[in-house]
């Protein structure tokens, strides 16, 4: 589904949106573990920490071909943050500063 959300949804669509925000919501609960050194890094720094750390990493550097879909998709990196600071150099790199 792509765009807005019309305001009178049909029964059917209202009952599949529920669906997909409570299935958003539980897998989200479920990677807070997995994602914590993430996390962590991220509340670590401040805005301009993160910033200058991302123009240095090069965009084609990462291979990781998931998270530059996921970083590529609409809405889902609203910073424009770069899919290397999510690998696990990156982060290995920040762990032992965190």
């Amino acid at each position: 589904m792509k765009g807005e959300v019309p305001r009178d949804l049909n029964v059917a669509s209202s009952r599949k949106m529920m669906e997909m925000i409570w299935l958003l919501r539980n897998n989200v609960k479920q990677t807070e573990e997995v994602l914590k050194h993430e996390r962590a890094l991220l509340q670590k720094y401040s805005w301009r920490d993160i910033s200058s750390l991302n123009e240095t990493l090069t965009p084609s550097a990462t291979k990781d071909l998931p998270m530059i879909a996921l970083c590529q998709t609409l809405g889902m990196n609203p910073l424009n943050l770069n899919p290397q600071l999510f690998s696990k150099e990156v982060l290995l790199k920040h762990k032992n500063s965190i």
